[in-house]
């Protein structure tokens, strides 16, 4: 076999586009500086691990703090500020100060499992234990939107964490999606004739909202309604779902191996081009070597070459 191991994400990437696949995979392709989004995720989950470890999630943002710190000011503005994660990580400890969960210290576990004579290799980022003594699958999920359930219906990753637990022998309760949202509450503007704005559709919190009135010295009893009304907002939010039924669980998993075994059994490194191409990472490059330049100043550039695995 070309590949000792096939995780959800070369299967997905696979899947989106073959050339993706080859650069990231084959040829061992990183960017030098991670997308926002990617190093934002990582380094957040980084923070959260390191609260269950029992370490100082704060030293999670040193690396984070050196690569933000090395940026051009026209490039910092698509990433967040060191002090921006350092925020978002204490208001999401602040929601779950009475959180429930036993962590037991089980962070970042890794999971294989074996189908069709090919491997599969995950890394489920908790499998917390709740009051009832029920045990979860959780994955967190950082967005600047929380996504709907029909978005939940397409995230089947989870389920082949579920299905490898099992096949390692341990049986979990169900799958729990920890979502986060990325973006800051808005700021509480301070009318220029005096109060705060009560704009109907403030983007803010609680939290925030309360420590505007403080800081101005105003009575919390003349701002109940807007302080109702952004107690709604969505910023983090926990779902739980029972454990998948078994005729999910063998569509998804014979799906996801049938994409392996198609992975093993090509040489394909086609171009999907759609709209979405200029999202990913390898655009610049791509685009060079479809219209016949030389890429290797790009890849010296913004890559690294990593062994591919």
């Amino acid at each position: 076999m070309r590949n000792a191991y096939y995780s959800h994400s070369k299967v997905r990437t696979w899947r989106r586009c073959p050339k993706m696949y080859d650069y990231k995979y084959e040829q061992g392709l990183i960017r030098k500086t991670a997308p926002a989004a990617l190093l934002r995720g990582v380094t957040y989950h980084e923070m959260l691990d390191a609260k269950v470890m029992g370490m100082d999630p704060m030293e999670a943002l040193v690396a984070y703090t050196k690569i933000y710190n090395e940026l051009w000011d026209e490039e910092k503005e698509k990433y967040p500020s060191p002090e921006e994660l350092t925020s978002l990580y204490h208001r999401y400890v602040e929601h779950y100060k009475d959180d429930t969960l036993n962590y037991n210290g089980r962070s970042e576990i890794e999971v294989t499992a074996e189908y069709r004579g090919i491997k599969f290799l995950g890394i489920i980022d908790k499998i917390p234990e709740d009051e009832a003594g029920r045990v979860w699958v959780m994955d967190h999920k950082t967005h600047k939107v929380i996504p709907d359930e029909n978005n939940r219906f397409s995230d089947l990753q989870t389920v082949l964490y579920w299905w490898a637990l099992r096949e390692q022998g341990e049986e979990t309760d169900g799958v729990l999606w920890d979502y986060i949202r990325t973006k800051p509450p808005a700021v509480v503007e301070v009318l220029k004739k005096g109060g705060l704005t009560r704009r109907v559709n403030l983007d803010s919190d609680y939290t925030t909202y309360m420590k505007a009135i403080i800081d101005n010295e105003l009575d919390p009893a003349d701002y109940q309604e807007e302080l109702n009304r952004v107690k709604r907002n969505i910023f983090f939010k926990r779902v739980y779902l029972p454990r998948p039924n078994e005729e999910l669980i063998q569509e998804v998993v014979g799906e996801f191996f049938t994409t392996a075994q198609e992975i093993e059994n090509s040489t394909s490194k086609v171009r999907n081009m759609t709209r979405d191409c200029s999202s990913c990472s390898y655009f610049q490059l791509c685009q060079a070597e479809l219209r016949g330049l030389d890429g290797s100043f790009i890849k010296k550039q913004v890559f690294t070459v990593r062994e591919p695995k």
